[in-house]
């Protein structure tokens, strides 16, 4: 199962394949499921209401749980930093 994710194109340049992605079902509260990007876009998806550019992220779930539907909703988290030892404030 894959989750499709609009990227910004200001996040472009951070965002690469087989980076680690959490995602959060919006049918199946306080659910998180891991994945990673497995493609990005070459172009950007057309809005004819603003002039801003979002490109198609995918993300391929790891461990899909029953129930998950295609087209529910979800919101993606791409993790493009990890701080070993950091604290998180």
């Amino acid at each position: 199962m894959e989750v499709v994710a609009s990227l910004h194109e200001s996040v472009l340049r951070e965002v690469g394949r087989g980076m680690r992605a959490q995602v959060y079902i919006e049918g199946m509260a306080n659910r998180r499921l891991e994945g990673h990007v497995v493609n990005i876009a070459q172009v950007p998806t057309f809005n004819w209401r603003s002039d801003v550019r979002y490109f198609d992220g995918v993300v391929k779930l790891e461990d899909p749980p029953r129930g998950l539907l295609p087209g529910m909703t979800a919101q993606v988290e791409i993790l493009v930093t990890e701080l070993e030892g950091g604290l998180r404030g």
